[in-house]
């Protein structure tokens, strides 16, 4: 099977997003803590707006909500634009040959022949897959590229069939330990305000 593409931004985006998603359990926590964290900001802001809790308070958690909006929405997008601006070969036009050996890739800067057994891990969302070289490296196949889903299956087929194991995220515990200090810092932004004379 072959196949013709060219990588966009926001697949490399994507691959970004899908490389540091955390794993389930993580995942949940943070859902969690968001929607508690939301919840909280909405009734500070309703208790603020009737008079029944100073505004001053309501400051530093708008100031959080705003610098996270900033950097996910705005920031980081940017950030990942620029990166994959200056990677000229991620942006080039590729010719994929995938049979049941391996995976061949050729743009104008070369080819680069990978049988499957040479992956380490892989992943996928419904957007693209990423097949491992190593921890941090990755090859990006977007599954718009192809034709049909049996195409696609046939990617995954391989995979599980040269016993490549899905990736699981080694950041969980770093995921956890930086919610939990987010949630402490707010908690002590929350309490210093509270106990702050008038």
């Amino acid at each position: 099977m072959k196949v013709k593409g060219q990588l966009q931004w926001t697949d490399y985006r994507g691959a970004q997003l899908l490389h540091a998603q955390p794993i389930r359990w993580v995942r949940i926590v943070m859902m969690a803590f968001l929607v508690f964290w939301g919840g909280a900001f909405l009734f500070g802001l309703y208790f603020s707006a009737t008079g029944g809790l100073p505004f001053a308070l309501m400051v530093p958690a708008i100031v959080l909500v705003a610098l996270f909006v900033f950097y996910r929405f705005v920031l980081m997008p940017r950030q990942i634009q620029q990166a994959f601006s200056q990677q000229e070969e991620l942006a080039a036009p590729f010719e994929m040959e995938i049979t049941d050996a391996g995976l061949t890739l050729t743009n104008e800067f070369g080819q680069t022949i990978r049988p499957w057994e040479k992956f380490i891990k892989w992943r996928e969302n419904r957007d693209l897959f990423l097949l491992y070289h190593a921890d941090v490296l990755y090859t990006i196949l977007p599954k718009r590229l192809f034709s049909n889903p049996e195409e696609i299956d046939t990617i995954r087929t391989n995979l599980q069939k040269n016993n490549i194991p899905v990736a699981e995220n080694r950041s969980q515990v770093g995921c956890a330990v930086v919610i939990i200090l987010f949630f402490l810092a707010v908690l002590s932004i929350l309490i210093f305000n509270l106990r702050a004379p008038g």
